[in-house]
């Protein structure tokens, strides 16, 4: 069967109906509750907008999803063995616990067994299976609370830096996915991760040679989403293979965020690269043109994208949005002018409209 990730109506249309000839093949995500299932999944079909498309379950796991309960997608064809089974319930039960050969002996099973048995089910090893879901856990924990020691404790490291250092591999990690375009074969291109503190917060950014294709706070909700999307055109890499322009790039953007911070900044300089829909792209120009200090509503915006009336589709576009503050998409507020809709929490939302000095919005209807 030849499939593609960049056929999204596909895809969709194999969730609504539940086809399991497309099991294997690919699996799907949901933001709304953090899950992934195979495409056959007897649960409650998700809304589109809310679905992650995946070639393999590493990369669900890798943008910080649990494998549904239901259809069991980390599960081959076939029930697991007791020993399996067992293996898979401890690291549920003992989250942020490493299962060491000891450990292990120490609860009666013998590792050799436990690692062979876990590898021939599953595809991977037991370490790496504990490794990503503590990882995952963590994610999800940084991005609940925003407490980065909590996080910490929630994958079992001891040290920051150890911890930090993992989290950024977690991340960063992108699914080895060759679309084609045209009949020629797509490029990633290398583009190197770096964490930058600010006053409201740690924020990720990601730059290539060229341009900064991601700036987030690194708490904010379905950050690992926004990076499994990114996969698709931009490859993290090590320092050391970093493109030579995107340290440049990082260091104009830090400078940038700082002056922009002091009150110094009001139009931001540093190129930037946008992948989105021609939607999404519209809707991201005219972000970019709402004026410093000034705010606009989800459908005067709608009509400045072209879409009069479509307000709903424009706040998911603005969602969409990976480049926070440079992209001001915290200049959109309710039709009210209520404080709605930031997935990098509301209290920062205000915040950054008071940096800019923006009339002060409505009560939020909803807190974040």
């Amino acid at each position: 069967m030849e499939l593609t990730l960049d056929d999204p109506e596909r895809l969709y249309r194999a969730v609504v109906e539940r086809d399991r000839s497309f099991d294997g093949h690919f699996f799907f995500g949901v933001r709304s509750t953090g899950v992934f299932c195979r495409p056959g999944c007897p649960a409650r079909r998700p809304k589109r907008e809310n679905c992650l498309w995946f070639r393999r379950a590493d990369d669900a796991r890798a943008a910080g999803l649990r494998p549904c309960l239901r259809c069991r997608p980390l599960e081959p064809r076939g029930a697991p063995s007791a020993l399996v089974s067992r293996l898979l319930a401890l690291v549920e039960a003992h989250p942020g616990e490493r299962l060491d050969g000891a450990r292990l002996a120490a609860l009666g099973i013998d590792p050799r067994a436990a690692r062979r048995q876990f590898r021939a089910h599953t595809g991977q090893t037991f370490a790496a299976y504990q490794r990503s879901r503590r990882l995952a856990r963590a994610v999800r924990e940084l991005e609940a609370t925003g407490d980065r020691g909590r996080a910490m404790d929630a994958a079992g490291y001891a040290a920051p830096s150890g911890f930090a250092a993992a989290l950024d591999a977690h991340l960063a990690r992108s699914p080895r996915r060759a679309t084609r375009v045209g009949g020629a074969q797509r490029a990633w291109q290398p583009a190197r991760l770096r964490h930058i503190e600010t006053p409201l917060g740690t924020m990720v950014a990601l730059a290539g040679a060229e341009a900064l294709c991601l700036l987030e706070f690194a708490d904010r909700r379905g950050l690992p989403g926004q990076m499994a999307r990114l996969a698709r055109h931009v490859e993290v890499v090590p320092d050391e293979r970093a493109p030579r322009g995107a340290e440049r790039l990082l260091a104009q953007l830090e400078a940038e965020l700082a002056a922009y911070f002091r009150g110094e900044l009001i139009d931001f300089t540093v190129p930037i690269a946008m992948f989105g829909t021609a939607f999404e792209r519209a809707v991201w120009a005219q972000l970019r043109a709402v004026p410093y200090g000034t705010t606009v509503s989800y459908g005067e915006l709608s009509e400045r994208s072209g879409r009069a009336g479509a307000a709903r589709a424009t706040g998911r576009a603005n969602g969409a949005n990976a480049l926070a503050i440079v992209v001001p998409c915290h200049r959109v507020v309710g039709a009210n002018g209520a404080l709605v809709g930031y997935a990098g929490h509301l209290w920062r939302k205000r915040r950054l409209l008071e940096l800019e000095g923006a009339p002060a919005p409505s009560k939020a209807r909803r807190s974040s």
